[in-house]
């Protein structure tokens, strides 16, 4: 049998910690700790001759971000008050998801396991099709057809799919074949 004081213990414990907080703290530092292992190899990527940034540039900025997002999460969790989980479990959404769902125009419903399958299977088979399809069809039509189905997906409008997905993909062709100077698959177009 547990004594009155371990029991209190556990209650507070569970209090600090609400259900979900504790992966919540793992996810945050697993992240955060990956970040640092990805700024790390950056560093070792050679520069450019001229004193560019070379090739450990976008590394370095993606693990940066993954190491900042990763301690903002595990901070919050760690200072968050048990009140305000209560308070979140028992609304079903918080008030600032009725604009963005206004604004994507998504659904925002709780997933349900399937869908949730779903929706991982169709990332995965867009990252296959890229693969497979970009030297073929060429960065445009594979990159269109990938943020297309992927919107679709998730259950996007099909003009606010059609718009955005060819508004992404002339912006992200612009921004790496353009600004960059990045050679991206010409395929059927060029």
């Amino acid at each position: 049998m547990t004594s009155p004081s371990t029991t209190d213990a556990d209650a507070t414990r569970a209090a600090r910690f609400p259900r979900g907080a504790v992966a919540d703290l793992v996810i945050g530092v697993v992240t955060a700790l990956g970040g640092g292992a990805t700024i790390a190899y950056a560093l070792t990527m050679p520069t450019l001759d001229g004193g560019g940034p070379g090739p450990g540039l976008f590394p370095g900025i993606i693990g940066g971000a993954l190491v900042l997002f990763g301690l903002v999460l595990a901070v919050k969790t760690l200072v968050r008050p048990a009140a305000a989980d209560a308070v979140e479990a028992e609304s079903a959404l918080p008030p600032e998801t009725e604009s963005i769902k206004r604004i994507a125009d998504v659904e925002t419903s709780t997933l349900s396991l399937r869908r949730a399958v779903v929706n991982g299977a169709v990332i995965v088979g867009s990252i296959l099709f890229y693969v497979l399809a970009a030297d073929h069809l060429g960065f445009l039509i594979t990159m269109f057809v990938v943020v297309l189905v992927n919107m679709l997906a998730l259950r996007a409008k099909a003009l606010t799919s059609l718009i955005s997905s060819l508004v992404l993909t002339i912006v992200m062709w612009l921004v790496f074949e353009k600004a960059l100077l990045v050679q991206l698959p010409d395929g059927l177009l060029f």
